[in-house]
């Protein structure tokens, strides 16, 4: 977690993937950085029905305040978290976008059909692409496959293509499943997906 001002940009990374959401405080505050265990603090969030949470930061503490109670999470200091560098000399090519629904509904068939085999990281996701005109996607296991595609003029001169683990579709499928628009860049060695 990260706070500058009154803008507060969260982040967290597993093995494949990364996710960053950015929000707006009631009020400034010092510039400051953080890592604290993510799961915890999900559940903890998820199980809050406050619209509003105060957060108090002590020397190797953070603690949540809400209506009906408190909880205290350890904290870390953040200067060995990774940073995620798409879009900041990844080499990233021109971004195409389609409707948030087309997007979750693409991972939601593909789920069905992608190898679980790591030895074939190839197969293992979700191959998309925007080129001729069109943007579209495909799943394998070898044995059955999946696709489908829609026509696009907007990004009719893009010519890109990518593969998406099948480890991260649980989270794509989270984050945007009510975005309008997502936002696919494609950079030599990720990829990221983004929407307002």
């Amino acid at each position: 977690i990260s706070v500058k001002g009154d803008k507060l940009k969260v982040e967290a990374f597993n093995e494949l993937s990364s996710i960053r959401v950015y929000g707006t405080l009631d009020m400034e505050t010092e510039e400051c950085s953080f890592c604290v265990d993510c799961t915890d603090l999900a559940k903890f969030v998820k199980a809050v029905s406050d619209n509003d949470i105060t957060i108090i930061l002590e020397e190797k503490s953070m603690k949540l305040l809400h209506s009906k109670g408190e909880c205290v999470f350890p904290i870390v200091p953040a200067k060995d978290f990774p940073e995620s560098n798409v879009g900041a000399g990844d080499g990233v090519n021109p971004s195409f976008s389609l409707e948030g629904a087309t997007l979750v509904r693409w991972i939601g068939y593909a789920k069905d059909f992608v190898s679980l085999d790591e030895l074939r990281p190839n197969i293992s996701g979700v191959y998309m692409y925007c080129q001729g005109g069109k943007i579209g996607f495909c799943a394998t296991n070898q044995t059955n496959l999946i696709t489908d595609e829609i026509s696009t003029e907007e990004f009719a001169d893009l010519n890109t293509s990518l593969i998406i683990n099948y480890k991260a579709f649980a989270s794509i499928v989270n984050v945007f499943k009510d975005a309008d628009l997502v936002t696919i860049s494609v950079g030599d060695n990720s990829v990221m997906l983004s929407s307002d």
